[in-house]
């Protein structure tokens, strides 16, 4: 979830290390800080809240180094304090560690340093690892600071990247397990990031799980697990994930909730190009199977109109669960089994654990990810990459919309493949794609936003697909509002949830599936019968009494892509009435990577 940054070089450290703290800070904004070289010594600096925070004390401090580990923080062992920022330090203030990830076994270690005398500062499981570390070292030599390293990495469990100073050394040390860590050698000097976005042009290399590097002013080295050098293969790959800022927009929710047409476009063109999709289908789907889809969130939401689309398109019964409910209530999976993994970052760990469960049962595996270096990516036997470029807001918009085009897209091949029509043509996808260019501003949201702006509470309810897009838009309302608001499907209202209605809740009710119009025409007056108020949106020309009606333009198979957009603009609005920092929501970080 926390973002990790580092520098090598000729130059000033510091310049270069905020710069990629701020590109990842959607990773964590709860504390941020450094530490640096100087004169044979470790120096630290750490503040609470975001990075221009950090900026602002950085500035009044003059410093002249050229090495440098920086990290940006979303709390997760211990509350939001300065003690619990990193970077941690040993007792002694001879090493520095910057840590993503959790380790699971931190309560046995520590007790176990403080028998030896060891005291902590912190309640963070990482302020155990500079303490081993150092009771590790037996001197300077890169030789032996790596080998202080892997003992200390030896005792660990669970998922960690680290990035470590020792005094004395103008080096950084580095390794990782489940968690992503990238180098580039730039025109600048050697960088070291959690993220390919935060990272200059120049060469980048990846490193693998219980790799090490070390990152000198001559360059970076990579060593295997038993510490002999090795030459890692460089990615060739285009950073599609370099941050391009807020394009003269307010926020990056507000660009990325504009770019949902162009994101859908830009994925439908790659999947055509690159022959992914054909690829895969034809390896996954032409012989016997049976399909289990899992993710998180929004990744999750999208993982749930997949499965009512193969089951309505296609005849394919699905099983749908939360990542971080598959491994306890495993569904039946064997080789005959395709498992759909999707995840925006390709890092969310809960779903990363229920790759490598599927692979145990020997099931086949398909990946769909935004991110082309993310271990997702590495680990299925298939992956299906979106084109939507950087999506920096914590709550994700137009990574869904290009899932959605992956999905519809998906839906068709293997509708082909089975020789069963299909509702909806590819043409129909990119047409649905350019009508929402005209949804950007809508004009009747401006004053639905000032009345739900004081809300406590809020629905949004729909029936079969609508029921799946009222979960994620009611997810986005939470997300950035800090609106209590919940998705119900319309048909279990009497069964419980109709008592929570009067004449002050209102219902945000989606309608786009003509099948089922005539018993959503019938809960609406179920609802306005108790008082409370619908605002409707609909694809539909009806005369039903509501107070608002948005209109939305496509056919009923397509019409998640609309009104997921018009759920996004809504929340957006809602956000910004009510002054919150729509890309940095409270207690939420854009990358899950932690259980």
């Amino acid at each position: 979830m926390c973002g990790i940054a580092g520098y090598v070089g000729y130059k000033v450290a510091t310049p270069f290390v905020l710069d990629c703290l701020q590109k990842l800070e959607y990773r964590g904004y709860d504390s941020a800080g450094i530490a640096f070289t100087q004169n044979d010594s470790l120096c630290r600096l750490r503040v609470l809240g975001g990075v221009d925070n950090l900026k602002r004390a950085v500035s009044q401090d003059v410093i002249d180094s050229s090495v440098m580990i920086g990290h940006t923080r979303w709390a997760t062992h211990g509350r939001v304090s300065v003690e619990n920022a990193h970077p941690q330090m040993s007792n002694h203030h001879d090493v520095a560690v910057v840590h993503n990830g959790i380790i699971e076994n931190f309560d046995n270690l520590k007790a176990e340093l403080q028998s030896t005398g060891v005291t902590f500062e912190s309640q963070t499981d990482t302020e155990i690892i500079p303490n081993m570390i150092h009771n590790n070292l037996t001197g300077y030599t890169d030789t032996q600071i790596l080998d202080a390293l892997q003992k200390t990495t030896r005792r660990l469990q669970g998922s960690f990247a680290l990035c470590v100073l020792v005094s004395k050394v103008d080096k950084i040390f580095a390794t990782a397990r489940f968690s992503p860590l990238l180098f580039v050698k730039s025109d600048y000097g050697f960088m070291v990031a959690s993220d390919l976005g935060a990272l200059p042009n120049g060469e980048k290399y990846k490193l693998l799980d219980d790799y090490f590097a070390v990152i000198s002013k001559e360059g970076i080295s990579f060593f295997d697990k038993d510490m002999q050098p090795v030459t890692l293969q460089k990615l060739d790959i285009t950073n599609t994930q370099q941050d391009e800022g807020h394009l003269g927009f307010d926020s990056y929710m507000a660009k990325e909730v504009s770019q949902g047409g162009d994101a859908i476009r830009n994925t439908c063109k790659n999947l055509i190009e690159s022959n992914a999709l054909d690829i895969a289908c034809t390896e996954l789907f032409t012989h016997t199977f049976r399909i289990v889809i899992t993710a998180c969130g929004t990744a999750l939401h999208a993982g749930r109109i997949l499965g009512y689309m193969l089951q309505k398109e296609c005849g394919i019964e699905c099983v749908i669960d939360y990542a971080s409910e598959f491994r306890y209530f495993p569904p039946h999976i064997d080789e005959e089994t395709v498992c759909i993994f999707i995840s925006q970052s390709g890092e969310t760990a809960d779903t990363l654990s229920c790759v490598e469960f599927a692979k145990t049962k020997q099931a086949r595996t398909l990946g769909i990810t935004n991110v082309p270096t993310s271990r997702l990516a590495g680990m299925v036997d298939y992956c299906i990459l979106s084109s939507a470029g950087a999506e920096r807001a914590v709550a994700s918009t137009k990574v869904l919309m290009a899932q959605l085009a992956i999905i519809y897209m998906l839906v068709q091949k293997i509708c082909k493949i089975l020789n069963k029509s299909c509702e909806f043509s590819f043409k129909d996808i990119l047409d649905c794609a350019n009508k929402l260019d005209r949804l950007k501003s809508v004009s009747k949201l401006d004053k639905i936003t000032r009345i739900l702006q004081h809300k406590q509470s809020l629905f949004v309810l729909g029936r079969g697909l609508d029921y799946l897009t009222a979960l994620e838009g009611a997810l986005k309302i939470k997300e950035v509002s800090y609106i209590h608001c919940e998705a119900l499907p319309l048909g279990e209202l009497k069964h419980g949830s109709l008592a929570l209605f009067n004449n002050d809740s209102y219902c945000i009710v989606l309608m786009t599936q003509k099948h089922l119009m005539a018993k959503t025409i019938n809960n609406i007056h179920e609802i306005t019968t108790r008082g409370a108020h619908v605002i409707l949106i609909t694809n539909m020309d009806v005369s039903v009494d509501v107070d608002y009606v948005i209109k939305i333009d496509c056919q009923d198979t397509l019409s998640p892509i609309p009104a997921i957009k018009v759920l996004q603009i809504l929340a957006l609005k809602l956000a910004k009435i009510k002054k919150i920092d729509v890309d940095k929501p409270r207690n939420l970080a854009k990358s899950v990577t932690v259980e």
